[in-house]
């Protein structure tokens, strides 16, 4: 990717009909008009593949993990992304509701992602918690995402036949550090059932200080709603493959 020189190569990294037919060596014995042609046919080459890269992303609403990928080629691309963060209502209107696959988080720039946002706003202005419910108890995303995490279903058990206090008393909610609260009753839904996210430390600190931003401002709202508000940190659960594994806790 990017722009090279000719002088600079030994082949090429293009698999173009311009490409596979000539090596570097060859095009630079050629004269003038005729390097010229090839290059120009090369760069048509590539713009039309691009454009069907891009078309078929819209296609299956992958475009913004294409762009997260095409701008790590340039630092200017990433400036250039940057101004997603000042136009988010925009381009959240043209963002797909459903979409056939779940989203993939493997950058800091995801954060801004008009998905999230869509999120965000509809968790602050349009959820409101069950009437009945007296006690927020806020569970952590582990290794497995909601129900299907082992100790996230021995948890659910506890509390579901709890004896003290009824099930209806109890708003359960979890924490992810992509989209903040997550209520029990959307943890399946998309996009917050469907993701993956890379776990890196520069992009968890992004992702870990927006969602709790979030969470403090669902809390502030909801406030009034309850009379007592649990957080359960583990020390350690059972993951995916049954092991016993230290929980992270975020200081």
């Amino acid at each position: 990717t990017g722009t090279k020189k000719l002088e600079e190569l030994e082949e090429f990294p293009c698999h173009c009909p311009i490409c596979s037919k000539f090596s570097p060596k060859e095009i630079k014995k050629f004269e003038d008009n005729l390097r010229i042609e090839l290059l120009a046919k090369h760069n048509l080459y590539l713009s039309f593949s691009e454009l069907r890269t891009i078309r078929q992303a819209i296609r299956e609403g992958n475009l913004w993990e294409l762009v997260e990928q095409r701008i790590r080629t340039h630092p200017n691309l990433v400036k250039a992304a940057s101004l997603i963060k000042k136009n988010k209502p925009f381009f959240e209107i043209y963002e797909k509701e459903y979409k056939n696959h779940g989203r993939l988080y493997a950058c800091t720039e995801s954060v801004d992602r008009p998905l999230i946002y869509r999120y965000e706003q509809k968790i602050i202005n349009d959820y409101r918690p069950p009437k009945e419910a007296k006690y927020l108890i806020i569970l952590p995303e582990l290794d497995v995402k909601g129900k299907t995490s082992p100790t996230v279903n021995n948890w659910l058990d506890i509390i579901n036949n709890n004896q003290p206090l009824q099930r209806k008393d109890i708003h359960l909610v979890f924490y992810s550090i992509i989209y903040g609260i997550i209520p029990y009753e959307l943890i399946d839904t998309f996009p917050m059932g469907q993701y993956e996210s890379l776990d890196s430390s520069s992009i968890n600190d992004v992702f870990y200080q927006n969602s709790i931003k979030n969470s403090e401002a669902f809390l502030k709202i909801n406030s009034n709603n309850y009379k007592k508000c649990v957080l359960l940190i583990p020390e350690f659960y059972i993951n995916q493959f049954n092991e016993s594994t230290q929980f992270p806790n975020k200081q």
